[in-house]
This record gives structure tokens, C-alpha cells and sequence, in this order.
């Protein structure tokens, strides 16, 4: 399946580098975003089946910090494209990146499947209501996937208030960007070597919330400076925190989601999950442009969201921390936290 879907990501790449109409562009474009989210629930589900639970998070960890490399270089062949401004520059880009979708696909074609949970059409199915009624973890994701609207914070709500409210220069959202993907190469894997338990899962997750509360209320301060200098100074730092957050809320969102899962119906329970980042990826633009249209109230709104998510997260599985350890008997009963 993991196959099928690169395979058609190459294909819609392809059929772009080929064409000139706008239209065939948008249409790759949303269905790329689609198949794309679809592929993180897949690999997500393929790492929580075939990886120790001890060590899925570490696995994820290191995918991201690898997939955060190539977006760096991706984006510096991208400037480079764009500064040449010449047709077959972009469509020889698109032609390379379908190529390299196309070989992802033939790779997991050699992977082995000795290892693979394999069932039947109607265990599917199961595994899918199954996710479906596990409140626990529905809430769960539902909060995470609210955390999740970070991604579209600092690719489209800060430009946008760079450009609108503040007196930072324009080619300040350039820089955040690439500062923020360096932050999250350099801690993402420490963070997940760190998240081993439901309890530290808790506390990442609710300082990442917290974080993202102070993010938005500096945007906040940001825009009413007048000075140019103070207004770079408190947006460069509320990227580095922002970045901090974010692999926060990412990592604990992996440890609820492969941990609070039944591991005979995997794939129904990250479906769901990645169900909350695709609708993050494709709602949050359009959040945010409302947002920042509102001014400093939908920024503050939106920090208030993030700490009440953050809570509730925080308060919600400490009891499935109880219930977990009552139902093991009292030797796993939680010590009371300070």
C-alpha cells in the first residue's frame, strides 16, 4: 500500500512537469496533499507493527529529522530554480521528484513482510470500529490534532503577520522557516529518546502547549513594537520556541497515538490519527488567514486554544495512567507527582 501510494504521488509530479495547464497543477496539488497524509498514517502504522514499543518514537523521531534534511535541501533547489526563472529548470525538478517517488516505491517493494501483521478484510474492518469507539483515544488525537494547527502557524500565520502587522522585513518568513527546520533536525531525536512513558508523554505534550500559548502572545507583542530591531529580536526567538513546541506536541502526539493503540488494529487507529493531521494541513491555511484578518484577538484566541488543549490532554491521561495501573494491581499504582 505504501508503494501504491508513492507510485501515485510520482505520477501526479510527472504529469506536472508535462503539463502547462493551471488547472492539472491545483488537481495534482490537492491530491498530493491527500496521498500525503495518507502516507504518514501508513508509515506511522507500518513503524508501530514491525518496531519494539520502547523504541517506536525513536524510530519516528529519526524519519522526521530525515525528512526535515531533505525539505532543507529541497527548498535550496528550489530558490535556486526559481532565481534562474527558466520553464525547464522547474520542469526538470518535478520530473527528479517524481523519479525519487518512484524508487521510495520500488524500495518498499523489497522490504520483507515476515515481520508485517497480516489480516483478513473483515479484521480490518473491525480494527476500524474498533479505533472508531475507543473514546480514549479519539479524544486524544482530537486534542492533538488541534496542536497540530502549529504547522500552519509558522508556514502561513507568521508571514502573513510579518508582512501585515509588523515592521520586521518581509524575508524575515524565509529565515524563520529555515531556522526552524535546523532546530528540529538538531533536538527532534534527543526529544524522542526521552518520551518513553505515558507520564513523560504528558508533560512534553503540555509544555509543548504552553509554549505554543507564549508563541502567539509574542506575535501579539511583536506587532505593536514600532521598533524594527526589537521586532526581529522577539520574532527570531519565538521561532526557536516555536520550534521547540512543535517537536514537543509532534513526539508526544507519537506516543499517545502508538501506546493508547491496540496493537492488532493498527492501522485503523493511525488512519484516524493521520486523519487529524491531514485536516490540520488542509483547514489551517485558512484558519490562519481569518486569524490574522482578526488581529491581536485571533492570536490570542488561538494561544488560549492551545493551552486549554494542552490541559486537558495533560489532566485526561493521567487517568488512563490510574485506570492502566489500577486494573495491573496496586505495584503499578502512579507515585504522587509534586
Amino acid at each position: 500500500m505504501l508503494a501504491l501510494l508513492l507510485t501515485l504521488r510520482g505520477i501526479a509530479a510527472l504529469l506536472v512537469s508535462l503539463s502547462s495547464s493551471t488547472v492539472l497543477l491545483l488537481a495534482a496539488l490537492f491530491i498530493t496533499l491527500g496521498l500525503q497524509s495518507a502516507q504518514t498514517g501508513l508509515s506511522t502504522s507500518i513503524v508501530a507493527t514491525r518496531v519494539d514499543p520502547m523504541s517506536r518514537v525513536n524510530s519516528l523521531s529519526w524519519i522526521r529529522t530525515l525528512q526535515h534534511v531533505l525539505y532543507a535541501l529541497t527548498a535550496v533547489a528550489a530558490s535556486l530554480v526559481l532565481a534562474s526563472g527558466a520553464e525547464i529548470f522547474f520542469r526538470i525538478a518535478l520530473a527528479i521528484c517524481g523519479t525519487m517517488l518512484f524508487a521510495g516505491a520500488l524500495m518498499c517493494t523489497r522490504i520483507s513482510r515476515r515481520s508485517a501483521v497480516t489480516s483478513s478484510r473483515a479484521d480490518r474492518r473491525i480494527g476500524g470500529s474498533t479505533a472508531v469507539k475507543d473514546r480514549a483515544f479519539l479524544l486524544m488525537m482530537l486534542g492533538s490534532s488541534l496542536l497540530m494547527l502549529c504547522w500552519p502557524v509558522l508556514t502561513v500565520g507568521l508571514p502573513l503577520w510579518i508582512t501585515e502587522s509588523t515592521v520586521a522585513p518581509p524575508a524575515m518568513a524565509g529565515v524563520c522557516l529555515a531556522i526552524s527546520a535546523i532546530i528540529i533536525i538538531i533536538i527532534q531525536i534527543p526529544v524522542g529518546n526521552k518520551v518513553v512513558t505515558l507520564k513523560h508523554g504528558r508533560y512534553v505534550n503540555l509544555a509543548g502547549s504552553i509554549f505554543l500559548s507564549v508563541v502567539c502572545a509574542g506575535f501579539v507583542i511583536a506587532g505593536e513594537t514600532e521598533s524594527t530591531r526589537v521586532a526581529v529580536a522577539i520574532i527570531l526567538g519565538l521561532t526557536l520556541l516555536h520550534a521547540l513546541a512543535e517537536v514537543l506536541v509532534v513526539t508526544s502526539k507519537w506516543y499517545f497515538s502508538t501506546s493508547m493503540m491496540n496493537d492488532d488494529h493498527a492501522g485503523g487507529y493511525q488512519s484516524i490519527a493521520a486523519i487529524g493531521d491531514g485536516l490540520a494541513v488542509a483547514v489551517g491555511p485558512a484558519i490562519m488567514i481569518a486569524l490574522v484578518g482578526t488581529g491581536n484577538t485571533g492570536w490570542c484566541l488561538l494561544g488560549l486554544t492551545f493551552f486549554i488543549v494542552g490541559v486537558f490532554q495533560a489532566i485526561y491521561s493521567r487517568r488512563i495512567l490510574v485506570r492502566t495501573a489500577e486494573r495491573a494491581g496496586p505495584s503499578m499504582a502512579p507515585k504522587p507527582e509534586a
